[in-house]
């Protein structure tokens, strides 16, 4: 298991155990989840902490997954977004406005697309076409292989989350609290729907529901074929992260830090709702912005300071 921290730490850790079998100091922040690669993981950075949101020219790095020995560095600008690797080759955007397609082995440039704002969303898969969102208010439909535009829709609203793509929809959620569905084809907006406050988590597609969480405390299931909320579960703080549907339970996260006015410890919890009714299952006493992921033998979560693997019972 792979994970960077706030503070420029990168960790590998032995799934079983939580054993750090190798760990590299890189001194800049890293807020997105790092990507596999074959024997590559790559990871994108920001600024040095303490001040991760400095906009500074920063880079993207690959290390090899065994060892930690760095393969390559490329120079681009804070990356907040975590990249999709499509066939050895890794899809990042960076703050600089660019979407870079890098060789996962390599680190030579395939291609480049600038957009006219920051990207701070990662990319995702629909066929052959890697779907980005822009600060510059429009979502993109690029050519995985050649980087050239097939589609673009302006909204008008940044788009922070990455999209979700399922059933020949993009899912995605815009700063000014709205979640749309775009198709995956034309780009056409099929719908959209607002869900109060900020809206900066990626969405969850299962079952014909788009799960996704807002900062007005609230995660909403909407219905992904009209946009129709279906229900909601209130938290104690803003939900930033996405969630996560493994089984019949959705999990995710609310955040006690994610403003200056809203810092509260006891806000800093993950739950498990029931995937069709949003009735909660269980809690557990931390968490903030990520998602849990699981292997299939264990659910691992991220807690504010602590990692923690969790067994079925």
């Amino acid at each position: 298991m792979f994970v960077g921290t706030n503070h420029g730490l990168l960790f590998a850790l032995d799934a079983a155990t939580g054993h750090v079998l190798w760990q590299r100091t890189l001194g800049r922040c890293i807020a997105s989840s790092p990507a596999v690669a074959g024997e590559a993981l790559v990871v994108g950075v920001l600024a040095a902490p303490p001040q991760c949101d400095r906009d500074v020219p920063s880079y993207i790095a690959a290390f090899d997954v065994r060892t930690g020995r760095t393969l390559w560095r490329r120079g681009a600008g804070p990356v907040e977004a975590p990249p999709l690797v499509v066939g050895g080759i890794a899809i990042v955007g960076s703050w600089d406005g660019r979407v870079r397609a890098l060789d996962a082995a390599t680190g030579a440039l395939r291609w480049s697309f600038r957009t006219g704002g920051p990207i701070k969303a990662g990319a995702a898969l629909a066929g052959r076409n890697a779907i980005v969102g822009s600060y510059d208010g429009s979502l993109y439909a690029l050519d995985g292989r050649t980087g050239s535009l097939r589609w673009s829709t302006a909204v008008g609203a940044r788009f922070y989350a990455t999209p979700t793509v399922a059933g020949g929809r993009v899912i995605a959620a815009t700063t000014d609290g709205v979640v749309r569905a775009f198709d995956t084809h034309s780009g056409a907006e099929l719908w959209s729907r607002s869900i109060g406050r900020f809206a900066y988590s990626a969405a969850a597609v299962a079952n014909g529901r788009a799960y996704v969480g807002s900062y007005d405390h609230r995660l909403y299931a909407l219905d992904v074929h009209t946009g129709d909320i279906l229900w909601t579960h209130r938290a104690p703080g803003p939900v930033s992260g996405a969630p996560t549907v493994l089984g019949s339970l959705v999990y995710f996260s609310s955040c006690g830090s994610c403003s200056s006015y809203e810092q509260n410890r006891n806000a800093r919890r993950t739950f498990a709702v029931d995937a069709v009714t949003g009735r909660l299952a269980w809690s557990f006493p931390d968490g903030e912005y990520s998602p849990v992921v699981s292997d299939g033998i264990r659910v691992y979560l991220t807690g504010y300071t602590t990692l923690y693997a969790l067994a079925q019972r």
